[in-house]
């Protein structure tokens, strides 16, 4: 994606460590994940769970 609001709303503190250019650095992509599934375990132990998203 090539969208620069998009990009500075989601814009946060562990990227700027990793990219001290911030939005500028050269060849810096925004991605987009959409998830279908999820894995979820209940603390302390305990067997994954697939969770749905839709």
């Amino acid at each position: 994606m090539r969208d620069r609001a998009e990009a500075e709303q989601l814009w946060s503190a562990p990227p700027k460590s990793r990219f001290p250019d911030g939005l500028d650095t050269p060849g810096l992509p925004l991605t987009r994940c959409v998830a279908s599934a999820a894995l979820h375990r209940t603390p302390p132990v305990g067997e994954p769970e697939v969770v749905d998203l839709h």
